[in-house]
């Protein structure tokens, strides 16, 4: 298994028995799912791949819930080996990451901390494990097989295969790349992944377990659960996927609003919900081409209303771009707004794709995608992100080769503007003084100097100093372990898994 991610949390409101929020609960619900359901099936050995916790820094709930089915795990005879993932490894190497505090060898539930072990739990097999920190470019590393036994190994990154929806993942916080070389090293007989979180097979005998929980609309759809794997003494292994209950999860088709009045927006969106069961669901609901005026057309209270037994009810109304006028005329062709390919008028108002005249406005929209991607990226992560875009996602997308030089240029200056904010932690905005008046700019540039002398002095007092939703002697939480997109911090409390307790579940 891999990816427990505990401690997760969405805005969604808390569960009323537990008093927990509802997705914390369903990932800790999960969690015990696979470690009951392995019990059960008498597996002879549990390898976790990674990012246990959501946070290097969980809860006291999160990680007295992790401990518990250890455990069990541990009451049943089961030995446990765990890796370290990104999220649960902390950006300060000086301090222990989060799998330390279940890490627990009296019982036989190891967790690898440092960067890379081998363990021989059952004879005439042997489990290498590479942690978030072996994968790592200044501690990288790779293993050698044991003679005379079965090789498994199992690692916690991206596998750098350009192309896969895998390696595409560039936002993810501290996040490291598989190389190739251990990809395809046919000496281990099986590789055992975590990270990604979609359940399946990349190569020959090369698996992600995939996540515990769907993490909202980012995380790709598909089953979720935990790999029984049977070992031969040969080196052969035959992956069986077992599936456990999830929260349904519900992205309805996307409607274009284009010429479209409120209220038939409103009607094909009743449409879409009578579709799907609403109850305890997470929907969302994606709606293009949608103007002010049209949006305001809306009911949404009434919708809120239809939707009111969902856990989560996601409307998405995304405003028309300003080339999404009917159609964009270039060099007198035509720009088709829905499927992005130019075409050009063939008489009797039929119209034809138009080959490779696209490029440049695919390019200049790609362009604008990765800038975003770009700045919303903590500056620790920017080189690794660039990086990895310019020579595998850019192919990946068909960006257009005469595109690459600003795409360069514009990654650099990102890059550029990203250093300037290093020692503060703050993610950069490189556009930001170049929108500003002059006015703005000189306050902007006082304020900042004001609160260098508030950090550096903590027990003073520093007039003007203050920004929104923080204070003179305290600086923002910028820790990298943190995922900006993760939504609310986990609700406070330790769960209970036995006796009275169990029906608050």
């Amino acid at each position: 298994m891999a990816d427990a991610h505990l401690g997760y949390a969405a805005r969604c409101g808390s569960h009323p028995a537990s008093g927990l929020n509802h997705r914390v609960r369903d990932g800790y619900l999960s969690y015990r799912a696979v470690v009951r359901d392995m019990i059960a099936k008498e597996v002879d050995l549990v390898i976790d791949g990674g990012d246990t916790f959501h946070q290097s820094h969980p809860s006291i709930g999160a990680i007295v819930w992790a401990r518990r089915q250890m455990e069990a795990l541990a009451a049943a005879g089961i030995p446990v080996i765990g890796n370290t993932g990104n999220h649960d490894a902390s950006a300060d190497r000086s301090k222990s990451p989060a799998t330390a505090a279940i890490n627990d060898p009296a019982r036989g539930i190891d967790y690898v901390t440092e960067p890379y072990r081998v363990f021989e739990p059952l004879e005439g097999l042997a489990v290498h494990m590479i942690s978030h920190y072996g994968l790592a470019q200044s501690e990288r590393l790779l293993p050698e097989p044991i003679d005379g036994v079965v090789n498994l190994l199992s690692a916690h990154g991206a596998a750098m295969l350009p192309g896969h929806e895998v390696f595409r993942s560039v936002d993810s916080p501290g996040e490291v790349p598989i190389g190739l070389d251990i990809l395809a090293d046919d000496r281990f007989a099986f590789k055992a992944l975590g990270h990604y979180h979609g359940m399946g097979e990349i190569l020959p005998n090369v698996w992600y377990a995939g996540s515990l929980v769907r993490r909202g609309f980012a995380d790709p759809a598909g089953g979720r659960g935990w790999l029984l794997c049977k070992v031969f003494a040969d080196g052969q292994v035959v992956v069986e996927p077992q599936y456990i209950d999830q929260r349904p999860q519900f992205d309805l088709p996307r409607i274009d609003a284009k010429g479209k009045t409120g209220a038939q927006v409103e009607e094909e969106i009743r449409a879409n919900l009578e579709t799907v069961d609403v109850a305890n669901a997470i929907i969302r609901q994606v709606v293009v081409n949608c103007s002010t005026s049209t949006r305001r057309g809306i009911d949404q209270p009434a919708l809120a209303k239809l939707t009111e037994s969902a856990l989560m009810w996601m409307p998405d109304f995304v405003r028309p771009q300003a080339f999404d006028q009917t159609l964009d005329r270039v060099s007198d062709q035509l720009i088709d707004p829905v499927t992005g390919l130019v075409v050009d008028s063939v008489g009797d108002g039929v119209t034809e794709a138009v080959p490779g005249a696209a490029a440049a406005v695919v390019a200049a929209r790609t362009a604008d995608s990765v800038a975003a991607s770009l700045t919303s990226a903590g500056s620790a992560d920017l080189p690794t992100v660039y990086g990895s875009w310019v020579e595998d996602y850019a192919s990946a997308v068909g960006l257009a080769q005469e595109m690459k030089p600003t795409v360069i240029t514009e990654g650099i200056r990102h890059l550029k503007a990203a250093s300037q904010f290093v020692e503060t932690g703050d993610f950069a905005i490189p556009d930001a003084r170049a929108r500003r008046s002059e006015q703005e700019q000189t306050a902007a540039e006082q304020t900042q100097r004001l609160r260098a002398a508030a950090r550096r002095s903590p027990s003073q007092a520093v007039a003007g100093a203050d920004v929104p939703g923080t204070s003179p002697d305290t600086s923002p939480d910028t820790s990298p372990d943190t995922n900006p997109g993760a939504g609310a911090d986990p609700a406070p409390g330790v769960p209970t898994d036995a006796g009275a307790g169990e029906g608050l579940f």
